[in-house]
């Protein structure tokens, strides 16, 4: 494996766990420097940090995966991850079906975000490590939840910044007729079931603000869903991509207060508007 060392006095950071490594961090590499290759990083005096892959293309030229001597291009080890990230959010959201189940850095797997919507997985693939090691992540989905489909929604800007092409394609299975919604003038492949609605009582609920309580109050029957649990799930998940809608078109977090559009001024137009 390509030996990574870092520069004397740039060590610091890593010591204390963060996961990214800079790429005016690093003194040399020894060995192939393939980007999305997993990497040894070391610091200047030879103490090993941890494991990670590299892209010499971008800023975040390491992002580490582990401190430990694992080989992350093993799907058992994005098994053992993905167990954790499940108990995780069993033991504080309880048993939902509608939520998301890998954050990146959050679970220990820069680059990865994973919602699930009942029997569909939403996968989000931002760096080009992940995307190298794309097929392992999914077979350690399918063998942990068994998905009906997984959905690929790699549009995101960020990729570009690793210097991947933005993609929305479907990585297994099939995805129902009932999971897909026209998006101005491009068909996109959306995995929620009733997004639509879901978007618009999320946001008349004021949960946009991250009010988990008042989501507690929403009538399920409201999201199409048969129980409380269900409609707090997959209200949550969406809340999370309403606040980062209501930033990008609102203009920034000033306006995150002040969910009323008429005494909002938007840049480019109320999120807020009628779904259609």
């Amino acid at each position: 494996m390509t030996r990574l060392s870092l520069r004397r006095g740039h060590d610091r950071r890593v010591r204390g766990g963060h996961p990214w490594v800079f790429s005016n961090e690093i003194a040399s590499l020894d060995g192939p420097a393939t980007p999305g290759l997993a990497v040894e990083v070391f610091t200047a005096d030879g103490q090993r940090l941890g494991t990670g892959y590299y892209n010499p293309h971008s800023l975040i030229a390491v992002r580490i995966l582990t401190h430990r001597d694992e080989n992350i291009d093993n799907p058992g080890f994005y098994i053992d991850l993905l167990k954790k990230a499940l108990e995780y959010r069993r033991s504080t959201c309880g048993d939902l079906d509608s939520l998301r189940l890998v954050h990146g850095e959050s679970d220990g797997l820069p680059g990865l975000v994973v919602d699930r919507y009942a029997d569909v997985l939403c996968v989000q693939l931002l760096t080009l490590g992940m995307e190298t090691r794309r097929e392992a992540v999914v077979a350690a989905l399918l063998e942990l939840f068994g998905p009906r489909a997984i959905v690929g929604r790699n549009d995101s800007a960020s990729r570009e910044l690793e210097g991947l092409p933005r993609t929305v394609e479907l990585l297994h299975g099939k995805a129902p007729a009932e999971h897909r919604r026209r998006f101005g003038r491009r068909d996109e492949i959306s995995c929620g079931t009733k997004l639509a609605r879901t978007c618009a009582v999320v946001a008349e609920a004021g949960l946009v603000q991250g009010q988990v309580h008042v989501a507690r109050k929403i009538d399920p029957a409201t999201l199409g869903c048969d129980d409380g649990a269900n409609a707090l799930g997959q209200a949550v998940t969406v809340a999370g991509f309403l606040r980062r809608q209501w930033r990008q078109f609102s203009g920034g977090c000033r306006h995150a207060s002040n969910p009323n559009p008429a005494t909002r001024r938007d840049r480019k137009g109320g999120i807020f508007e009628p779904c259609t």
